[in-house]
């Protein structure tokens, strides 16, 4: 008897009173009593399966998800890139793995990214699910993810994952005459043979495939917005990927105002401090003894590498106002 259970691991059991092949077998035990039933303790073949994810987290930085399988083995998985980038071993004689810490150290990052993906281990691997309501709500720089050396490049996240799953697909279609080559970089993606990708429509299933084979998918099965995201590039977020500050000398330092209509701006949440002081220091006529300025929010220090959505989650904390930003001379 074949039996399969919540474990991935498939195991075959030989009932009582038969033997291996399925004949009936006379052959009992000496212990077991007259009219009972002989308990199975040892199956007679077990075919390993892989160890099940049984809990995950999607970091901070929206790009990676931490799991804990049943072994309570961890693993660090890269969304952008579809692979595992760590793996840390529970220790043999450990009662638990290392997932509390690590989950403790990487959820106490101070980076703020909107959600763009939604995450499930439901079949016991690990699943990543893009809706249009949510899946184009985040970018990144593209030299953040390795992509290029630029550092004025951004990216949407959910656009070039899509370009990426989707490419065999794009790569079957018409293609339009006069069609604009895509100057944004291609991510490092996975084998698309491996990836396995389930496309629905409200929790209809239209079709399990992999990647690779979406070239032989029928023509309604992807969905409109997936359409014209990977072949024309058009896509619409649902939330801002902007958001408006001020930025003015602090009350206790002696430097200039900014000239008029520039200490209003309004920029990409991902927009990375240096950047902002580079502008304040490019506007304002200061000695160079002052310089590199520093920015404060709430009179807290705001490091160069934070970006303006971290700012506004972690330090700022005002609700729908308009963000506030000082600047001061760099310290003696």
């Amino acid at each position: 008897l074949w039996v399969a259970t919540t474990d991935s691991s498939l195991t075959c059991w030989q009932l009582p009173g038969r033997s291996a092949d399925g004949t009936e077998s006379v052959t009992e035990s000496p212990d077991v009593k007259p009219g009972t039933q002989q308990m199975l303790s040892t199956p007679i073949v077990t075919i390993q399966g892989a160890a099940a994810v049984r809990r995950y987290a999607v970091l901070p930085t929206k790009v990676q998800i931490l799991t804990e399988d049943c072994n309570g083995d961890v693993s660090l998985w890269d969304v952008m890139a579809g692979t595992c980038s760590r793996r840390w071993k529970k220790a043999p004689a450990a009662k638990t793995g290392v997932y509390e810490e690590l989950h403790k150290s990487f959820m106490s990052q101070q980076v703020a990214v909107p959600t763009w993906f939604t995450p499930s281990a439901r079949s016991g691997s690990l699943e990543v699910t893009l809706e249009v309501q949510t899946c184009f709500n985040a970018e990144a720089y593209a030299s953040d993810l390795a992509m290029t050396t630029s550092e004025e490049m951004r990216i949407n996240l959910g656009e070039r994952l899509l370009h990426a799953i989707f490419r065999k697909w794009a790569e079957a279609q018409p293609q339009p005459p006069h069609q604009e080559v895509d100057q944004t970089p291609e991510l490092k993606f996975r084998e698309l043979e491996q990836v396995p990708v389930c496309i629905s429509d409200e929790g209809v299933v239209l079709i399990k495939t992999t990647a690779a084979q979406l070239p032989r998918a029928k023509a309604d099965v992807v969905p409109l917005w997936v359409v014209q995201s990977v072949l024309h590039g058009h896509y619409a977020p649902r939330e801002s990927l902007k958001l408006s500050f001020f930025l003015a000398p602090h009350p206790q330092e002696d430097l200039p105002q900014l000239p008029p209509g520039s200490n209003k701006l309004s920029a990409a949440k991902v927009l990375k401090l240096h950047k902002v002081i580079a502008y304040v220091e490019e506007r304002l006529n200061v000695d160079q003894k002052l310089l590199p300025l520093r920015l404060v929010c709430n009179d807290k220090p705001l490091p160069p590498e934070m970006t303006l959505a971290s700012v506004r989650t972690f330090v700022w904390k005002n609700g729908g106002e308009d963000m506030l930003i000082h600047y001061l001379a760099k310290q003696a």
